[in-house]
């Protein structure tokens, strides 16, 4: 099984954005970007930015890894018969951070060339974004209420993903969270990757991202 861990990258002497083994989540199905979900009469909950996050993680085929942090700028979520049934949410890609190597040798160069045009090319495409196209109930999975469809747009392309999630709602607060890995060369992260360079050793990086998202909304007031 493929692994990897969002949106996963850098290196010990490069950056690396994927892992080896068998990553944490599910492997996301990927597909054409299709139109977000219409729902007008639902009621709105607002994205709590502050108490949200995105985790990545990421490894060489060496299986060294690297994670972080990325954090949410704004969003909402559609809720219809106590149902989430819609939404959407920007992502800050400037607020990109690497947990593994701060305050240690490294972490600049690190993090300096993950917001570079090598991978996410954050000067250039500061927002990535995902909005919901489809949301469906399932059952006999613990760790899952849902599998969610999105579009998904790092770097101005966008892809479909769909995974697992987790929801939990009541009248005031919803959360959502997922951990779902993906292949970022779809969206022009080709850094370290064999696909596009040979002879890369024991520098090489997976393909995979893996990203873990807790995100927590609050009713907004009628």
């Amino acid at each position: 099984m493929k692994r990897i861990t969002l949106l996963t990258l850098m290196a010990a002497p490069v950056i690396f954005f994927a892992s080896c083994g068998s990553p944490e989540g599910s492997e996301a199905t990927v597909a054409e970007p299709t139109a977000a979900v219409e729902a007008p009469a639902a009621a709105t909950y607002n994205v709590d930015a502050q108490n949200s996050l995105i985790t990545w993680k990421g490894s060489k085929v060496t299986g060294s890894t690297h994670e972080g942090t990325i954090k949410l700028s704004d969003g909402s979520l559609k809720v219809e018969g106590g149902q989430l049934v819609g939404g959407n949410f920007n992502i800050d890609m400037t607020s990109l951070d690497n947990t593994d190597l701060k305050g240690k040798d490294g972490y600049d160069k690190l993090l300096g060339h993950l917001k570079s045009d090598d991978f996410f090319g954050v000067a250039t495409h500061p927002t990535a974004k995902f909005e919901i196209t489809g949301v469906t109930a399932k059952s006999g999975d613990a760790n899952a209420t849902h599998d969610i469809s999105g579009n998904l747009t790092i770097k101005g392309i966008t892809k479909n993903l769909t995974f697992p999630a987790k929801v939990t709602l009541d009248a005031t607060n919803t959360n959502a969270t997922a951990s779902f890995f993906f292949d970022r060369t779809l969206y022009d992260v080709k850094y370290g990757s064999t696909n596009f360079f040979e002879g890369l050793g024991d520098n090489a990086i997976n393909n995979e991202i893996e990203l873990k998202v807790d995100l927590k909304a609050t009713a907004a007031a009628l």
